[in-house]
């Protein structure tokens, strides 16, 4: 299997419904799916782009876990939770934009992104809460910018981020 065109009549993709499809290459989802649950596409890995279209309002945990060949990761505002361990080990992302619509980073969320070296919150973030190990292994992350809407970063969610040099936190944050 290396293609996957879901039918626009689709409207979720159900729990492990592609995991671990190691050939799969690309995934077409339409706007008529809302859900994607769990491990939907965990160990696609040789899935290269993950475009999720704004109709998607919930991302199961582990959704697109061990996708180690995917380069790109569009989240739409339609999602307010990056849950556990959602994009963790998708190794050759290099830059990931966060929706102003995320209130939670959770636990795992982006752990070992490895080649992450660009983390970007829309400018009207509420997000709130980043997870434990988040953001762990992010080894080429050089820096951060928090948003002032985040009122909890939890115990190493950017631990052994070894270039991780400079972390601003807005001045208006609760976090000063």
């Amino acid at each position: 299997l290396k293609e996957v065109i879901i039918g626009y009549n689709v409207t979720s993709i159900g729990y492990e419904a592609f995991y671990d499809c190691s050939n799969l290459k690309t995934i077409s989802i339409p706007d008529s799916v809302t859900l994607i649950d769990a491990s939907a596409c965990k160990q696609c890995i040789n899935l290269t782009s993950i475009t999720i279209p704004e109709s998607v309002i919930s991302i199961g945990e582990n959704a697109f876990a061990h996708c180690k060949a995917a380069t790109s990761i569009t989240i739409p505002n339609s999602i307010t939770i990056i849950n556990y361990a959602t994009f963790a080990d998708c190794n050759t992302i290099t830059s990931i934009n966060i929706p102003s619509s995320i209130t939670t980073i959770e636990k795992y969320g982006f752990i070992n992104c490895i080649n992450l070296t660009s983390i970007s919150f829309e400018e009207v973030s509420v997000l709130q809460t980043i997870g434990t190990q988040a953001f762990y292994q992010c080894s080429l992350l050089p820096s951060i910018i928090i948003p002032s809407s985040v009122i909890s970063i939890s115990n190493e969610a950017f631990y052994d981020c070894q270039n991780l040099t400079s972390v601003i936190i807005s001045p208006d944050s609760s976090l000063n």
